[in-house]
């Protein structure tokens, strides 16, 4: 594993520090904590009033402050704790997820590509009017490219001449609606209208 630059090149330091301040605080608050209780208790039994309840109201926040500096020394172990804990349940959980899905995912996709068809097809058909006859479809006109120099027909994706080779390019624009026809054209493929 590559070793990398902490954000806060005294991180260790820092994190050393609470490891060792944060009991200590922990521990200097329970002892005044124990001081104020006892001192609060044997009030009760003699006639002398506690002095020394006061402890118990400075303990209370050495403890807090001590717990909070002890769980920042040690919140990298207790995170990677934390992960090494959930990690395998969360990754269960999303295998049983995936696992148990899937068969609805397939008959989602199913369903969605059989609307896409049968909307695909219905789109495409025309419904008559009350009273006549239907209507047939029109029928799938497949382009092709006629050769300039032998006139073969030829596919539109057709580059060269099937029949005599030549090259099928169309080269020269129609100056009125700028489609590109055949090089010996004498009218436009597109609006009929003479090229000169």
């Amino acid at each position: 594993m590559p070793e990398r630059t902490p954000i806060n090149p005294d991180h260790e330091s820092t994190r050393n520090v609470f490891r060792v301040a944060g009991p200590l605080v922990f521990g200097l608050g329970g002892l005044f904590m124990i001081i104020g209780f006892v001192d609060f208790a044997s009030g009760f039994g003699g006639t002398k009033p506690p002095t020394m309840f006061w402890c118990f109201f400075v303990g209370m926040p050495l403890l807090g402050i001590g717990a909070t500096m002890t769980r920042a020394g040690y919140a990298g172990k207790i995170a990677r704790y934390y992960s090494q804990e959930i990690t395998p349940v969360a990754t269960d959980t999303f295998k049983y997820a995936a696992r148990e899905t899937k068969d609805s995912i397939r008959e989602i996709a199913g369903a969605i590509r059989e609307g896409l068809v049968s909307g695909t097809s219905e789109s495409a058909r025309v419904e008559p009017m009350p009273g006549t006859a239907p209507a047939t479809p029109p029928p799938l006109t497949v382009r092709i490219l006629r050769c300039h120099r032998c006139n073969h027909d030829n596919t539109a994706e057709a580059r060269f001449c099937s029949q005599c080779g030549v090259a099928l390019a169309k080269q020269v624009p129609c100056r009125h609606c700028d489609e590109l026809n055949d090089p010996d054209a004498k009218f436009c493929d597109n609006c009929g209208k003479p090229i000169a």
